[in-house]
């Protein structure tokens, strides 16, 4: 399954890596047993498909589909359009969590620097709206704050970038 990432300065692998671990680190026995129900096309009662969240990434379906359209994401193979098994297949693909993290993460810079606001070099809000998604519930803010897991977030790539020898 084909799967590449928007690339942008905006958007580290520190960044996405720290995602990601914080993503596995909330992660619990019932989400890797919903992944290996859909991965072998069963269903989970829980509720809709269409509203859980898949895969080391921690998405809903559509966003697939919201990437592809929008250019972060090239599109998986044989993909036709808004695909819910195409797009549960690479939700619980975890070589494609980095490139669906780092789609996720340059919608929301664009997204809000649409509105007016930068937040491209914002670690801490970038972490934030990861966990809240694209729009939010009060638009976008001039003066956009952290929360605690966005926070723990920031706080991860320096560690990261240390353990990976980076500078």
């Amino acid at each position: 399954m084909s799967g590449q990432s928007y690339q942008s300065a905006e958007v580290s692998p520190e960044m996405i890596a720290a995602i990601l671990a914080d993503e596995n680190h909330r992660r619990d026995t019932r989400d890797a047993v919903q992944d290996v129900e859909v991965g072998a096309g069963g269903t989970t009662t829980e509720k809709p498909v269409a509203e859980q969240t898949f895969g080391a990434a921690q998405m809903q379906p559509q966003v697939v589909s919201e990437f592809v359209n929008g250019g972060y994401l090239a599109p998986p193979a044989s993909w036709t359009g808004d695909e819910l098994d195409r797009s549960l297949e690479m939700l619980t693909d975890d070589a494609q969590a980095p490139a669906l993290v780092a789609a996720r993460l340059q919608q929301t810079v664009d997204h809000r620097r649409t509105g007016g606001v930068d937040i491209g070099r914002r670690r801490d809000i970038l972490g934030t709206l990861y966990s809240l998604g694209l729009q939010g519930s009060s638009g976008v803010h001039a003066d956009p704050q952290s929360n605690n897991r966005g926070t723990a977030i920031a706080a991860m790539i320096p560690r990261l970038e240390c353990a990976l020898g980076l500078p």
